[in-house]
């Protein structure tokens, strides 16, 4: 009989000090259904628009955009830390989604 009392104190003691284990499992399932549900909109935004428009920018735009003078956007260009496109009657196009990689790279 003792015994028994014995076991149900130690099991109740035992229930007690998981209380707060569980307490913090249940947080770190919230976390990981959270986090799950961040990266899957990540991956969604991340995935290849088929039919988005590709839109260019000229050299005044570019420049205006990056706050600098045509000049300083032509010596980016010519230098290689612009990705662009030449067209054949010598003008140069910058895809804004291009630009913005480049400005978000130059941020980090």
């Amino acid at each position: 009989m003792a015994s028994d009392v014995f076991s149900d104190l130690v099991a109740a003691a035992i229930i007690e000090a998981q209380k707060p284990l569980v307490g913090v499992l249940e947080e770190l399932r919230t976390e990981l259904a959270e986090t799950r549900r961040e990266l899957q909109e990540l991956r969604e935004e991340a995935k290849p628009q088929p039919h988005a428009e590709i839109v260019y920018l000229s050299l005044p735009q570019v420049a205006e955009r990056l706050g600098v003078s045509q000049r300083t956007a032509r010596r980016w260009l010519d230098a290689g830390r612009l990705p662009h496109v030449r067209l054949p009657g010598g003008g140069v196009r910058v895809s804004v989604a291009q630009l913005e990689q480049v400005l978000g790279g130059q941020a980090a």
